[in-house]
């Protein structure tokens, strides 16, 4: 509630990182009613992002949008908190058959390299490499040449 008031970016994904279900839900059945439009927009802001905040914040969303559901129908600015979030699921459903026919083929290589492998034929990428070299991990300085 506070981050939220404050605007304080750190404040706000420190709070929203506790993956206490019951804190979640707590915390969202606590939060003033004027702050659920503010809890909303930094949500679908994170949704945007990369895939960890993502999910940390669907989770938030979840419990923000069961719990506030009647605030949220009632508020005329709900279809211009959301729209942002409606592209990104519209988009992220049309890579879904693309990413399903690319797990496919992946699990059909899978399945050969498994069966060669079992047969005993092998395939070059599976035999021992003719040479192996082992980094110590430690970089030294050479000098230079000239």
């Amino acid at each position: 509630m506070q981050a939220l008031q404050s605007k304080d970016r750190g404040m706000l994904n420190t709070a929203l990182c506790n993956r206490d279900e019951s804190v979640l839900i707590k915390s969202v059945e606590k939060l003033p009613i004027h702050n659920v439009a503010t809890l909303v927009k930094e949500l679908v802001n994170l949704i945007q992002g990369k895939t960890a905040s993502s999910l940390i914040a669907t989770r938030w969303l979840k419990v923000v949008l069961t719990t506030h559901a009647s605030y949220l129908m009632s508020n005329p600015d709900l279809i211009d908190m959301i729209s942002p979030l409606l592209e990104i699921i519209q988009t992220r459903l049309s890579l879904l058959p693309m990413l399903g026919n690319l797990k496919g083929r992946l699990d059909m290589l899978n399945a050969q390299l498994s069966s060669s492998a079992e047969t005993g034929s092998g395939t070059p990428a599976l035999q021992p490499g003719l040479l192996v070299y082992q980094d110590i991990g430690e970089f030294f300085l050479l000098p230079p040449f000239f």
